[in-house]
C-alpha cells in the first residue's frame, strides 16, 4: 500500500476543551447528506481495517492548531507514530466494493 498515512513532520499543538470551555458555541452544520452520514458511519471501521492490514497502531487525537498561524486547524482521523497522520474518506460511491476492489478499480486513491 505504500506510504499510506505518511506526512512530513508538522509543528502543531493540540489542546482538549471541555464542554462549556473557551471555545465558542458552535452550531451543528446544516449540511447533513446521505453521503456524509455514510462516511461518518464507516470511518471507524476503516481505521480498524487500516490498522490491521498495515499492522500499525493508529492513535485517536483531537483538534490541532498551527502555532505560527493559529487560524489554521485540523482534526485528523488518527496519528501514526511520531510523524504520520491518517485522514479517512468513505465515499458512498464505493459502498458496493471491498477496500481491495475499490483500490483495484481505481475508485479510491491510496497515498
Amino acid at each position: 500500500m505504500g506510504r499510506y498515512g505518511k506526512s512530513g513532520r508538522l509543528n502543531l499543538s493540540a489542546r482538549r476543551y471541555k464542554k462549556g470551555g473557551n471555545l465558542p458555541n458552535r452550531k451543528k452544520s446544516k449540511i447533513d447528506t446521505v453521503h456524509m452520514k455514510y462516511g461518518l458511519l464507516h470511518e471507524s471501521d476503516v481505521v480498524k481495517y487500516i490498522s490491521n492490514e498495515l499492522k500499525i497502531e493508529v492513535n485517536s487525537c483531537g483538534f490541532f492548531v498551527k502555532k505560527e498561524e493559529p487560524y489554521l486547524g485540523a482534526t485528523p482521523d488518527g496519528l501514526i507514530g511520531d510523524d504520520g497522520i491518517l485522514e479517512i474518506k468513505c465515499p458512498s460511491s464505493c459502498a458496493k466494493f471491498t477496500p481491495e476492489e475499490a483500490i483495484n478499480e481505481k475508485k479510491v486513491l491510496v497515498f
